[in-house]
């Protein structure tokens, strides 16, 4: 407890600018203070987190990047993830082993990371297969099987309320994924899935517009880029859209 109170101390005596609540603790981080916030019960550790964040309250966040303009809702726990500028994360969701782009766009309650089983073990027991303890036995001493695979989220995705996404997938750019999905496999740019397994529903574009789309990468322009195209951000896109100044 003393221990506790003491990294609490250094916390705000570090960061006070940042610290707009109690019992926050930012150890072994490089934290930007520019324009940040961290509320009640936020724990940082070993991460780097950027200027422009805001983190809410029962939050955890270890080992990631965050880089920058972004939003973290209550009661997330973040392990080992990078989060690309100018993406949120709405609360009550867990987030494992990911790379997230930017301008994403995450509802309450997703789920990733959370490991698998093996299927075609003579068991799905991590007891014979990981080197994780189960209370009061230990039978083996090696990895047999890769619990945790790295997931991608690329960029401009929006994912609906409580999505649960299977490890090692690829959501691509500008996809969409429908509240209460399981997405079970990779999913293709500006696809829209949605459903238990998670099927395409249809495509946000045309064909066409969508070889523009990917071929401009607009998320990897600066702000003032955006900015000066902002009509195009501001209407519904169609065939007839005349993208030779956007691009």
């Amino acid at each position: 407890m003393i221990k506790k109170f003491i990294f609490i101390i250094i916390s705000y005596i570090l960061n006070y600018k940042s610290i707009s609540g109690w019992n926050v603790i930012l150890r072994k981080s490089t934290i930007s203070n520019l324009n940040c916030k961290f509320y009640n019960h936020v724990l940082v550790i070993s991460s780097t987190i950027n200027s422009h964040v805001k983190i809410h309250s029962e939050t955890t966040i270890i080992k990631s990047i965050l880089h920058g303009n972004n939003k973290i809702g209550k009661d997330c726990s973040i392990v080992n993830t990078e989060l690309g500028q100018y993406s949120y994360i709405a609360g009550n969701s867990l987030i494992h082993n990911v790379t997230i782009g930017k301008y994403c766009s995450i509802g309450h309650g997703l789920k990733v990371g959370l490991g698998i089983h093996p299927t075609d073990f003579i068991s799905t027991c991590p007891l014979f297969y990981s080197v994780s303890d189960i209370p009061g036995v230990k039978i083996n001493e090696k990895i047999c099987f890769e619990e945790y695979k790295t997931t991608k989220i690329g960029n401009d995705i929006w994912i609906g309320a409580n999505v649960f996404i299977n490890e090692g997938i690829t959501i691509g750019d500008g996809a969409i994924i429908a509240a209460g999905a399981v997405v079970t496999k990779d999913v293709p740019n500006y696809a829209i899935v949605g459903g238990v397994p998670a099927k395409i529903i249809k495509y946000r574009h045309s064909p066409d517009v969508i070889q523009t789309l990917n071929k401009v990468k607009w998320w990897n322009k600066d702000i003032s880029w955006i900015e000066k195209q902002l009509p195009f951000f501001q209407k519904s896109i169609t065939d007839e859209t005349n993208f030779e100044n956007f691009i």
